[in-house]
């Protein structure tokens, strides 16, 4: 299959969107909830990396 570069990949989705959204002549609103889905899940993920895992209590 063809490989594409994450930034390339988002250039591409968001002309696609404003080629719709231009040819349909309205905001695309299940778009905007993708959009901001995808944003709640990559802050999501950046976060839990930032955070290092709880370790578990010892005991002594």
């Amino acid at each position: 299959g063809l490989r594409i570069s994450e930034t390339t990949h988002a250039e591409i989705e968001a002309l696609l969107y404003e080629y719709l959204e231009y040819t349909l002549e309205r905001e695309l609103r299940s778009v905007t909830f993708l959009k901001r889905l995808r944003r709640e899940l990559r802050d999501s993920a950046a976060n839990r990396q930032a955070t290092p895992p709880a370790r578990p209590h010892e005991p002594q």
